[in-house]
């Protein structure tokens, strides 16, 4: 695999670097030793410098090596590698999180196995345990009323949900859907503002009623805190339920029969996405192959 174009620009649509710079002309692309062109700031306003860098990785790390780009590109290049380095990809084991785990585990972790010490370190914030109990309680039936924690002599610990009534679940008898969906509230709710929150398939073992719930959570959550959530999903039903701002920036991927590529595009540039957007039968249009249609 090579790079073949690559580029960085301020919101405002300043060129921190690009390698199809519109001064480059003829000599844009690969060189034949596997080398790739890029335009970056010189010194003065408006002025680039034409450099050579491998095509074998991305241009953001190497042009993070001092001296080989003007002080702009360096600067901003660290700050996206700076904002990757931040992406937190939560890859639930659900084995994992019905384990007993030392109380002071921390941070849920990559895997959601410290969910137990994680919620018991939510409990010992004013205010934070509650709010978990009321998005389960949205949740489950029948309503859950609290969250308490089993210990042992060694210190470890393991949560269970309390039922309307005085009922006790464990973590090891929780189903799939709820843990999982469990994992996720916690995720949210712990890590740091700014972070990229990495999720694959958030509505798996959830019951499609409950999926709203899901869409709800992440877009609330995300937005309270100041957090980017990127989600991959099959799931007509989960898109259907997000909001128009969060529909619209879906990137939805494809095949090109004709050359076997993948294309991809954001929802909201596909034609005719507004009548999507207006429609009350969202989810039945994906689901038919709307999306594969217009890209």
């Amino acid at each position: 695999m090579a790079v073949e174009e690559e580029g960085l620009f301020s919101a405002d649509g300043d060129v921190f670097f690009h390698t199809h710079a519109p001064f480059l002309g003829t000599s844009t692309g690969r060189t034949g030793d596997g080398g790739l062109r890029v335009a970056v700031p010189a010194l003065g306003k408006g002025n680039f410098q034409l450099d050579t860098l491998s095509s074998s990785r991305s241009l953001l790390a190497q042009l993070g090596v001092e001296g080989r780009a003007a002080t702009p590109a360096q600067h901003f290049s660290q700050l996206v590698r700076s904002s990757l380095r931040e992406v937190f990809f939560l890859d639930i084991q659900l084995a994992s999180m019905r384990e007993y785990k030392p109380e002071n585990g921390g941070h849920l972790g990559v895997s959601g196995e410290n969910i137990s010490p994680a919620l018991l370190a939510l409990s010992q914030q004013v205010g934070r345990l509650p709010d978990v109990v009321d998005w389960l309680s949205e949740l489950c039936a029948p309503e859950i009323e609290d969250i308490g924690f089993e210990r042992t002599q060694l210190r470890d610990v393991m949560m269970f949900l309390v039922e309307r009534g005085g009922r006790k679940i464990s973590a090891r008898s929780i189903s799939d859907g709820t843990l999982r969906f469990l994992g996720h509230l916690v995720a949210l709710l712990t890590c740091s503002p700014g972070t990229i929150l990495v999720l694959e398939e958030p509505d798996a073992g959830l019951h499609p009623s409950r999926i709203h719930l899901l869409a709800e959570l992440i877009e609330r959550i995300a937005k309270d805190r100041g957090i980017q959530v990127l989600a991959t999903t099959h799931s007509p039903t989960l898109l259907a339920h997000l909001s128009d701002e969060a529909l619209g920036n879906v990137v939805a991927f494809g095949r090109q029969p004709e050359t076997g590529l993948t294309v991809c595009s954001k929802l909201k540039d596909l034609p005719h996405f507004d009548d999507l957007r207006r429609s009350d039968h969202v989810e039945r249009l994906i689901s038919t192959g709307w999306v594969e249609r217009a890209l």
